[in-house]
């Protein structure tokens, strides 16, 4: 997996030193997103709400480096020239899950079918597990179907310099005339500030109407 060097008068060195070296933490972000026009599109659209949305997300977090960090031999900071989604399909006779890398291929559609192909493909298979999240390039995405929650956190227990997004979401619910869905975010603070993280939810928003009107 190609990395990418950051340049010598990237703005965030001296921050990203700082959260990696210094005071090392992660910042985890909550917020209900609008999918009104999504959830339409997907049913209308006869499609799988959970593979649009997994293959949404993948295209936003390619976009921007601060989704896709890591570090080279030396621990200076780069970022992959791009990532792919590590992800679960849910085994209700066992309730268990299989764990899922699908390789991005650069664009929607040719990813959304790759996508429902592998989720065809190990759908009963329960044996397959790949350890979520430890797999170079790739970052973790999720669901919890099952519930409407106000925040989610989830703790990797490493030395502390774990770069890759953590996104989860869960069960859609309507409220007044509009539809709103949890979505967690977890990054860690020396790969993003705020700024950054309430950027990913507003063109989460728009990238979702936006496909809304191309389904």
């Amino acid at each position: 997996m190609k990395k990418i060097p950051f340049g010598p008068d990237w703005p965030r060195r001296e921050h990203f030193f700082h959260f990696i070296e210094d005071v090392r933490c992660v910042v985890n972000v909550t917020h209900r997103v609008d999918v009104t026009e999504l959830v339409q599109a997907v049913r209308q659209s006869g499609r799988r709400f959970y593979a649009v949305y997994i293959a949404l997300v993948t295209q936003l977090v390619n976009r921007r480096s601060e989704f896709r960090m890591t570090r080279d031999e030396q621990g200076e900071p780069c970022f992959f020239e791009q990532v792919s989604p590590s992800y679960v399909i849910f085994h209700e006779d066992t309730e268990t899950f299989t764990a899922l890398v699908t390789p991005w291929t650069g664009e929607f559609e040719s990813f959304y079918d790759a996508l429902v192909r592998d989720m065809e493909r190990y759908k009963n298979d329960t044996r397959r597990q790949i350890p979520c999240g430890m797999t170079e390039g790739t970052f973790d995405i999720s669901c919890l179907p099952w519930l409407d929650f106000d925040s989610f956190d989830m703790h990797i227990f490493d030395e502390g310099a774990y770069l890759p997004p953590i996104i989860t979401w869960g069960r859609y619910v309507r409220r007044g005339d509009r539809v709103e869905m949890p979505v967690a975010l977890e990054l860690h603070h020396a790969a993003a500030d705020g700024f950054h993280m309430a950027r990913f939810f507003r063109e989460l928003e728009e990238e979702g109407r936006a496909l809304a009107k191309k389904l």
